[in-house]
């Protein structure tokens, strides 16, 4: 596993006091394109978080919402709604999320995606889907977004099954400049890119990666050890973008959770963290 998910070096520069950008993310002039792949590959599971007692999550959840409220996703800003778009910006941004589309038509579903060397990132977790990545396709966002960063995203897709959809995309940041937490991205304001801490990850014998214990708990690395983890303290900054067909996201094209994405039983409850182990699913059904 260490060779999968390197740790951050001892001698990297602590953050800054009100930076929570990854350790991982100080010295990336340093880093060769190989390095900066495989390290996109790894952080792409950290997506799958479980939402439970025990993580760090206290909102409530309206009665009527089938705990969609309940979820998470990492540490981000506080988001609201949508800034509007000055028309120079508004094209610059369709026009990148134009080029997003495409690969809805080059990778439908999850066999056609492993089939092309994608493996699985996670359990499906709902709102989140479940992540798939290709070490030798994902690449690392370093400033702002450009057409070949654009093409090699983290794929998101709706369960794990061979015939499960595409329903949107993952990028993950390698900025450069250890002064800025995060890339410009997306034009506009509205990409609501986001990080996670304390995960534990495990690779299975068919290439695809457990999380123990999901991610943003109170998890150590002791209790990683304990389960033949390699654990992270941080992980770089990550960007969900919903445009593939059929799972336009009501709340925004950048928002962290997609409704579309529920349970077998159209909740979003979800089982403890500590449950989590190798199940392919986090969801409470099914």
């Amino acid at each position: 596993m260490t060779d999968v998910l390197p740790r951050p070096p001892a001698d990297e520069a602590a953050p800054a006091p009100g930076d929570r950008r990854p350790a991982g993310g100080r010295r990336r002039r340093a880093l060769v394109a190989g390095a900066v792949v495989a390290t996109a590959a790894i952080v792409a599971l950290t997506a799958a978080v479980v939402a439970s007692p025990g993580a760090r999550h206290t909102a409530e959840a309206p009665a009527d919402d089938k705990g969609f409220s309940l979820l998470m996703n990492g540490h981000r800003h506080a988001m609201g709604p949508d800034m509007p778009l000055d028309a120079a910006t508004q094209r610059r941004l369709d026009a990148q999320l134009a080029v997003t589309r495409r690969l809805a038509e080059q990778y439908p579903t999850v066999a056609v995606a492993e089939a092309a060397g994608f493996h699985r990132y996670g359990a499906f977790t709902p709102g989140l889907g479940t992540h798939y990545v290709d070490p030798d396709h994902t690449s690392g966002v370093t400033g702002a977004m450009d057409r070949d960063e654009l093409l090699h995203p983290v794929l998101i897709f709706d369960g794990s099954e061979p015939d499960s959809p595409l329903a949107g995309f993952m990028y993950i940041s390698f900025t450069a400049d250890a002064s800025v937490p995060q890339p410009e991205g997306f034009a506009g304001p509205n990409d609501h890119w986001h990080y996670h801490d304390s995960v534990c990850l495990r690779t299975r014998a068919d290439g695809a990666i457990d999380a123990p214990f999901g991610a943003d708990a109170d998890v150590t690395p002791a209790m990683c050890t304990t389960v033949g983890g390699t654990w992270m303290g941080l992980t770089n900054y990550m960007v969900h973008v919903w445009t593939a067909p059929g799972y336009a996201n009501r709340y925004g094209v950048f928002h962290e959770q997609n409704p579309h994405l529920d349970c077998p039983d159209g909740t979003y409850y979800q089982i403890p963290w500590r449950e989590m182990g190798s199940r392919d699913t986090t969801c409470r059904s099914g």
